[in-house]
């Protein structure tokens, strides 16, 4: 089988200060918010979401990447992977989401559909969790 082509769309935000990007791949989605507070930006934050398959199961990843004069790093802010049991992906993580982006609002919005998704997820856990003893 052929390896799918990537999509990318990039779009400029806040007076040419912060880029919007997301990308599909068959390795997964990434969005990734990149302010840059000062020209020629050499200054910069970085914030991404990742969705991907490891091992079977879903997995979302969030950071962010500073690179500045008081100092650069990478801070890790969420790294979890969900045991899948439906037959198709996320609706997030399908090629034609990202295709019918067309702007930075759409890339917000699929941003809240990601965190509604793992919203509803970790509802479901709770609930199965406390079941009947929650009463």
């Amino acid at each position: 089988m052929a390896e799918e082509t990537p999509v990318t769309k990039e779009f400029w935000a806040e007076e040419e200060k912060s880029r919007y990007r997301i990308t599909w791949s068959e390795d997964g989605v990434e969005v990734s918010i990149t302010h840059y507070p000062i020209y020629p930006y050499a200054n910069y934050v970085k914030k991404v979401l990742r969705s991907y398959y490891k091992d079977g199961n879903v997995c979302i990843e969030v950071y962010q990447v500073r690179m500045s004069w008081n100092g650069t790093g990478r801070d890790d802010i969420l790294d979890l992977c969900f045991d899948d049991h439906s037959t198709e992906p996320p609706v997030f993580m399908w090629r034609s989401e990202i295709e019918d982006i067309e702007s930075v609002e759409d890339i917000k919005e699929y941003v809240k559909s990601v965190a509604e998704w793992f919203a509803n997820l970790m509802k479901d856990v709770s609930e199965t969790m406390l079941g009947t003893y929650a009463r």
